[in-house]
């Protein structure tokens, strides 16, 4: 584990409660008291000497004292809270430092000191040397007429300003010079500017729009610059110039010369073109060169006639005259059906010639409906074990041997097949020649 060790939490000052005759609080800073306890003495040297040598005991209340008041400190800061200003204090550091750090005497904010031997109270009404570093809430001003408003401190520590009332003339708000920003709201009505400036130095011009249209301001010491600026902060410019907005007349139609483009429009190549319409809704659209040809009619269009010029919707609206005088050429294809199938919809060779399996020399030929024709010739015996080039799925229908094509299909009695599977059978032929042909239909 890294950094200082947690210490065990205070419950409560030490002797917080202990009878006020056994407590020395406060402890006095000097006493003529002899062996009684100061904070400029300690505990006098009397108290370190033997009682038999003339010594006396330390005071138990001098001991609860100094113990209460320094319990007192930890425990308020263990609570989580920050000294407010306090002029003893000040007095005896001569002065806060910089870099300290203390809480408003409301607690909403934390003050920052940025000058050595501040003396100032922050919470006064001038509070010199000392910014917010961070202030809960907002500050609301109203103005009436025009002229200059300065901020205090305490109404200036709010990151959020909120200015309202009715300008009758221009207004200027004052801000301190501070390294830090603010959100000004201009909620004001009247057709005048404010201005959101330092004492000295360039300010702000913060537009008319209340709580929807804030604008961020920031201050580098010397002047106010926008942080974010305001729509209305930019300059409106019907040509095409950098950092500009474009304009709008006075019925709100959008002026300018060009889209897109760093040379006249009129000038080839176009690769795209604004358009709008048929319905007249007022939209401008861009639009692709070439979509914008196929959509043309065909008889405007000079030349070769390309692919994306050929509407959908035309070939569409043919289509049934094409299909009704088709005359298919080449090799054209379609859908295979699945087997079974007995409609009048286009079927393709696969559907005709179904692919039949060869396996050594045995034959599997697919029939409708999922049937299955198999044959073959086997040899090496009387009694010869047949494995079908396609195993069935449901069943064996039919199944038989012969030992010759010249034999009646199960005309000899020797001739017999049996152990039918999906997969394959036993047959049984005449020993001479060891040899026959069978057949299975099944699914």
């Amino acid at each position: 584990m890294s950094g200082a060790v947690l210490p065990p939490v205070i419950p409560e000052p030490f002797a917080k409660n202990a009878d006020p005759a056994f407590i020395q609080n406060p402890i006095p800073q000097t006493t003529g008291v002899s062996g009684r306890a100061s904070y400029d003495q300690g505990f006098p040297a009397i108290t370190m000497q033997p009682v038999a040598a003339g010594g006396k005991p330390p005071f138990g209340q001098d001991f609860n004292g100094l113990f209460f008041a320094l319990t007192s400190q930890q425990y308020f800061a263990q609570a989580g809270q920050l000294w407010p200003y306090n002029a003893t204090v000040a007095a005896a550091i001569s002065g806060y430092g910089v870099g300290s750090v203390l809480s408003s005497s409301d607690g909403i904010t934390v003050w920052l000191n940025t000058v050595n031997g501040n003396m100032t109270d922050p919470d006064s009404g001038s509070a010199a040397g000392w910014v917010s570093l961070f202030t809960y809430g907002y500050t609301t001003k109203t103005v009436s007429g025009g002229g200059s408003l300065t901020l205090t401190p305490q109404e200036a520590r709010a990151p959020v300003i909120i200015i309202n009332g009715a300008l009758t003339g221009n207004q200027t708000v004052v801000l301190p010079l501070q390294l830090r920003e603010w959100l000004i709201v201009n909620n004001t009505s009247g057709s005048f500017v404010l201005t959101i400036r330092g004492p000295s130095g360039a300010g702000v011009t913060i537009p008319q729009g209340g709580f929807s249209s804030p604008v961020g301001v920031y201050s580098e010491g010397a002047n106010f610059f926008p942080t974010v600026p305001a729509a209305s902060l930019i300059p409106a410019d019907q040509n095409a110039t950098p950092l500009t907005l474009a304009q709008r007349t006075n019925a709100g139609y959008l002026l300018a010369t060009y889209f897109n483009q760093s040379s006249p429009i009129e000038n080839p190549p176009v690769g795209a073109v604004f358009v709008q319409n048929t319905s007249g809704d007022g939209f401008l659209r861009k639009a692709s060169l070439g979509y914008l040809e196929s959509v043309m009619a065909l008889q405007s269009i000079g030349g070769q006639v390309q692919p994306s010029q050929i509407v959908s919707s035309a070939v569409t609206q043919f289509t049934s005259l094409i299909l009704a005088s088709a005359a298919l050429t080449g090799v054209p294809t379609a859908p295979t059906a699945p087997t079974g199938t007995a409609s009048s919809q286009v079927a393709t060779t696969a559907f005709v010639n179904p692919p039949v399996t060869i396996s050594g020399n045995s034959i599997c030929i697919p029939l409708a409906n999922g049937y299955k024709l198999q044959m073959g010739f086997a040899s090496g015996g009387q009694h010869l074990a047949v494995t079908f080039p396609q195993a069935f799925t449901t069943r064996v229908w039919f199944a038989a041997a012969a030992t010759s094509p010249r034999s009646v299909m199960g005309g000899q009695g020797t001739n017999f097949t049996d152990s039918v599977t999906l997969f394959g059978m036993n047959i049984t032929v005449d020993p001479s020649p060891g040899s026959g042909y069978w057949i299975a239909i099944g699914q």
